[in-house]
Protein backbone atom coordinates (compact mmCIF):
# COMPACT_ATOMS: atom_id res chain seq x y z
CA UNK A 1 0.00 0.00 0.00
CA UNK A 2 1.10 3.50 -0.92
CA UNK A 3 1.25 5.41 2.77
CA UNK A 4 2.90 8.61 2.49
CA UNK A 5 1.91 9.69 6.14
CA UNK A 6 5.05 8.07 7.78
CA UNK A 7 6.98 10.29 10.13
CA UNK A 8 4.20 12.72 9.99
CA UNK A 9 3.81 12.58 13.93
CA UNK A 10 7.84 12.99 14.06
CA UNK A 11 7.64 16.56 12.40
CA UNK A 12 9.71 19.65 14.23
CA UNK A 13 8.05 23.27 14.34
CA UNK A 14 9.72 26.38 13.89
CA UNK A 15 8.83 27.18 17.59
CA UNK A 16 10.84 23.96 18.51
CA UNK A 17 14.05 24.85 16.12
CA UNK A 18 13.91 28.38 17.75
CA UNK A 19 13.32 26.78 21.64
CA UNK A 20 16.39 24.36 20.78
CA UNK A 21 18.57 26.55 18.85
CA UNK A 22 17.94 29.16 22.08
CA UNK A 23 18.96 26.63 24.46
CA UNK A 24 21.87 25.51 22.97
CA UNK A 25 23.24 28.87 22.10
CA UNK A 26 22.68 29.67 26.27
CA UNK A 27 24.41 26.69 27.12
CA UNK A 28 27.64 27.75 25.18
CA UNK A 29 28.26 31.08 26.75
CA UNK A 30 27.45 29.96 30.07
CA UNK A 31 30.03 30.73 32.64
CA UNK A 32 30.31 27.35 34.00
CA UNK A 33 33.18 27.63 36.32
CA UNK A 34 30.50 30.40 38.18
CA UNK A 35 27.78 27.71 37.89
CA UNK A 36 29.58 25.01 39.57
CA UNK A 37 30.99 27.82 42.37
CA UNK A 38 26.90 28.54 43.21
CA UNK A 39 26.44 24.77 43.34
CA UNK A 40 29.34 24.32 45.90
CA UNK A 41 28.44 27.30 47.72
CA UNK A 42 24.24 25.94 48.31
CA UNK A 43 26.31 22.74 48.98
CA UNK A 44 28.77 24.62 51.98
CA UNK A 45 25.37 26.25 53.06
CA UNK A 46 23.53 23.22 53.59
CA UNK A 47 26.46 21.31 55.15
CA UNK A 48 27.29 24.26 57.38
CA UNK A 49 23.45 24.00 58.72
CA UNK A 50 23.82 19.99 59.52
CA UNK A 51 27.53 20.30 60.88
CA UNK A 52 26.24 20.70 64.54
CA UNK A 53 24.34 17.30 64.10
CA UNK A 54 27.04 14.54 65.29
CA UNK A 55 25.61 11.83 63.77
CA UNK A 56 25.03 13.54 60.22
CA UNK A 57 27.59 13.23 57.72
CA UNK A 58 27.46 14.99 54.58
CA UNK A 59 29.56 14.30 50.96
CA UNK A 60 29.55 16.23 47.66
CA UNK A 61 29.35 13.63 45.10
CA UNK A 62 30.58 15.34 42.16
CA UNK A 63 34.29 14.88 42.40
CA UNK A 64 33.84 11.36 41.89
CA UNK A 65 30.56 11.34 39.76
CA UNK A 66 31.14 14.38 37.46
CA UNK A 67 28.45 14.98 35.66
CA UNK A 68 26.78 18.02 34.59
CA UNK A 69 25.61 19.84 37.86
CA UNK A 70 26.76 18.60 42.03
CA UNK A 71 24.74 16.68 44.41
CA UNK A 72 24.94 16.76 48.28
CA UNK A 73 24.55 13.21 50.07
CA UNK A 74 23.63 13.16 53.82
CA UNK A 75 23.71 9.88 55.14
CA UNK A 76 22.58 9.15 59.05
CA UNK A 77 21.77 6.65 61.32
CA UNK A 78 18.58 5.51 61.01
CA UNK A 79 17.86 4.70 64.73
CA UNK A 80 19.58 7.20 65.75
CA UNK A 81 16.94 9.96 63.98
CA UNK A 82 14.04 7.97 63.90
CA UNK A 83 13.00 7.24 60.79
CA UNK A 84 14.44 5.99 57.20
CA UNK A 85 15.56 7.52 54.06
CA UNK A 86 11.82 7.20 52.17
CA UNK A 87 10.38 8.68 55.33
CA UNK A 88 12.14 11.84 55.92
CA UNK A 89 12.22 11.94 51.98
CA UNK A 90 8.46 11.37 52.10
CA UNK A 91 7.89 14.08 55.11
CA UNK A 92 9.60 16.86 53.11
CA UNK A 93 8.18 16.18 50.26
CA UNK A 94 4.21 17.08 51.75
CA UNK A 95 5.93 19.89 53.59
CA UNK A 96 5.47 23.89 53.10
CA UNK A 97 7.34 24.14 50.86
CA UNK A 98 7.62 21.27 49.20
CA UNK A 99 10.91 19.81 48.96
CA UNK A 100 11.91 17.08 47.12
CA UNK A 101 15.03 15.18 47.55
CA UNK A 102 16.20 11.40 46.38
CA UNK A 103 16.86 8.50 49.18
CA UNK A 104 19.82 6.75 47.90
CA UNK A 105 21.63 3.75 49.72
CA UNK A 106 21.49 5.28 53.87
CA UNK A 107 20.87 8.73 53.24
CA UNK A 108 19.46 11.39 51.03
CA UNK A 109 20.73 13.06 47.68
CA UNK A 110 19.32 16.36 47.18
CA UNK A 111 20.66 17.96 43.65
CA UNK A 112 21.33 21.60 44.28
CA UNK A 113 21.40 22.84 40.81
CA UNK A 114 17.56 22.89 40.65
CA UNK A 115 17.08 25.18 43.53
CA UNK A 116 17.10 29.30 43.17
CA UNK A 117 19.21 31.66 45.28
CA UNK A 118 18.42 31.76 48.90
CA UNK A 119 16.35 28.15 48.85
CA UNK A 120 19.17 26.63 49.97
CA UNK A 121 18.80 27.75 53.44
CA UNK A 122 15.29 26.82 53.22
CA UNK A 123 16.44 23.04 52.51
CA UNK A 124 18.93 23.32 55.23
CA UNK A 125 16.52 23.95 57.80
CA UNK A 126 14.17 21.64 56.58
CA UNK A 127 16.93 18.74 56.90
CA UNK A 128 17.93 19.67 59.88
CA UNK A 129 14.74 20.07 61.46
CA UNK A 130 14.05 16.15 60.59
CA UNK A 131 17.22 14.99 61.28
CA UNK A 132 18.07 16.59 64.57
CA UNK A 133 15.55 13.82 65.97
Amino acid sequence: KNNRSIGRGYKVDRQEIVATAVALREWLETDHEERFQQQAARIETITRRLADLPHVTTRNLWPEEQGPWMRLHIAYPVERVGKNNQEIGAALKAGNPSIWVRPEGEGLTVEVHTLRPGEEQIVADALHQHLAR
